[in-house]
Order: C-alpha cells, then structure tokens, then sequence
C-alpha cells in the first residue's frame, strides 16, 4: 500500500501512457499500483513487463510498492505524474476562486438588500 496510495488516486485502471500501462485496484487494507512497460503502445498487458509493484511486504497486507526496474519510463511517468499534479491543483484553485466570488456576490446582495432609505 505505501507507494500506491501516492500514485493510485491520479490514474485510473488500465490507463494506457504511451507504452506504460498503468493497474490500480483496491483491497481490504488499501491500494494497489502497477506499472507496465509494453513493447510497442498497440501490445497488451500480458506482452509487458512489469516495472512498478510490490518490492516488499505481503501482498495484500503489508506491501510496499517501488520501482522494480529502473529504465526512462521512470522519467516519462514521473512527468505524467507531475503534469496529474499541477492539473488537480489549478483545479482546485479555480474551485476555491469560484467558491471566493459567490460568497461575496451573496454578501454583496445581503447589505444591498438591507439597505432601507431611512435609517
């Protein structure tokens, strides 16, 4: 689970990144995570190798996940990761900006309401 539940909330399952291919699932304890490196992007699961999953641990209890190989998809997926990142935060931003205008719109709307010509 540690090394997933980094990951496991920006991908979906099956998600196909040029040649990677990425599995997440879940299970009692927490996520799972899994990397594969596919010959060419238009192959299968079964034809790649997997680069990323469990280093250590037992397998639905007490895993940890990690780079199995080390290689240049580490930097492409790391890009993608960063990029899932920086879109999830502007997002928020633009959430929270949204949410900042219609407060004070509300506010504004609440005074003006109020307001009675004779104090």
């Amino acid at each position: 689970m540690d090394g997933a539940r980094q990951y496991g909330p920006y991908f979906h399952d099956k998600e196909r990144i040029g040649k990677l291919i990425i599995r997440t699932g879940v299970h009692a304890r927490g996520c799972t995570f899994h990397i594969f490196v596919l010959p060419d992007s238009g192959a299968n699961q079964q034809d790649g190798t997997e680069v990323y999953g469990v280093v250590s641990g037992n397998p639905g209890w007490t895993e940890t996940y990690g780079w199995l190989h080390n290689g240049p998809w580490q930097a492409d997926f790391q890009a993608e990761y960063e990029s899932r990142l920086a879109r999830r935060a502007q997002e928020q931003m633009e959430r929270e900006a949204l949410r900042t205008a219609k407060e004070q719109a509300e506010r504004q709307q609440k005074i003006l309401a109020a307001y009675k010509e004779n104090p």
